[in-house]
């Protein structure tokens, strides 16, 4: 189980239901909660997930065009950075293989 928390925010990934919903009941009666189920926008991230391919994928491209409209750069040229789009990562690369 995995629980991330910044400020007020709070993530909790699992992969076992049950144990997902007995560590939501135990939060639910210490603490006034809000459950808004499955997440797509956390911080300045947008996060997709696609159950059956089995993957999570993470954007910022919201953040990214307010900063660019900020600062007078809408019209910039894009460029593939750090990782060309489209770069494939597998569980084989991860150090907790």
């Amino acid at each position: 189980m995995f629980l991330v928390l910044y400020v007020d925010e709070l993530l909790i990934f699992n992969k076992n239901v049950k144990a997902l919903d007995i560590v939501k009941k135990k939060l639910f009666g210490e603490f006034d909660m809000k459950d808004l189920e499955e997440v797509s926008y956390y911080l300045v991230m947008q996060i997709g997930w696609n159950r059956e391919e089995k993957t999570i994928k993470l954007g910022q491209k919201r953040y990214i065009e307010y900063i660019l409209t900020r600062f007078g750069m809408e019209n910039s040229k894009p460029v593939n950075m750090p990782l060309d789009s489209n770069t494939k990562l597998t569980k084989d690369e991860t150090p907790m293989h």
